[in-house]
Parts: structure tokens; C-alpha cells; sequence
């Protein structure tokens, strides 16, 4: 497996995490808890930096700008689809100022090579 995170194993991680956070009671509350400890788990990488990504259970706390990211969890029960997952990491074109999740894509920082 590669040391980098990519936009790919980004989405894949969350993806991964959205879901299992609103079906695994455990899980969620190890997501809010600890994320880092979450996100190395799912993506089997260790975040770069860590304390940069955090997750919630209120979407208006959520944030894409900053130095800090905080993602929304789905609601216990939700099914998670496809356009949950790009909104919550702000939409195919977004701008990546992660430094906890940072891919590591040389062309373009928001897409995979």
C-alpha cells in the first residue's frame, strides 16, 4: 500500500466511516472521541497531521474551511449515498486545506492523478 493519502482513499475512508457511523453505535462514538485514531484505522494510513479532522453530530458545526475540518455525521439509521459523501468534502472541485486527510496529488490538490 502507497504512504500517501489520495483523493481516492479520501473518499473511500469517508465513505467508510459515514456509514458505519450511522449504523455501529461504538463506532460513532469512537469517530467524535478520536478521530484520528478512526481515520488511520478505516484508511490505514496515520493522518499527517494530527488534530486537523474532527467529526460531529451537528451539521451546522460542520466546516471545510480553516485549519480544522469538521464533517458531519449522518443521522443513526441514514443511509449514506454518493452525494452525501462528495458534499461533505466539499463537492468534486473543492479545495483541499487538509493537513490531517492531505492528499498528496502533484497535478491537482482536489483530484486523483
Amino acid at each position: 500500500m502507497d504512504n500517501n493519502w489520495t483523493m481516492e482513499l479520501i473518499h473511500a475512508t469517508v465513505t467508510t466511516i459515514m456509514q458505519r457511523s450511522a449504523n455501529e453505535n461504538e463506532f460513532r462514538a469512537r469517530c467524535l472521541k478520536d478521530p484520528d485514531g478512526v481515520i488511520q484505522e478505516v484508511g490505514g494510513l496515520k493522518p499527517v497531521d494530527a488534530g486537523r479532522v474532527n467529526f460531529t453530530e451537528n451539521a451546522r458545526e460542520a466546516s471545510l474551511g480553516g485549519e480544522t475540518i469538521t464533517i458531519a455525521l449522518p443521522a443513526m439509521g441514514q443511509s449514506v449515498d454518493e452525494r452525501e459523501v462528495r458534499s461533505s468534502l466539499g463537492g468534486d472541485d473543492a479545495i483541499w486545506p487538509w493537513t490531517s486527510f492531505m492528499a498528496t496529488c502533484s497535478k491537482n490538490p482536489c483530484k486523483d492523478d
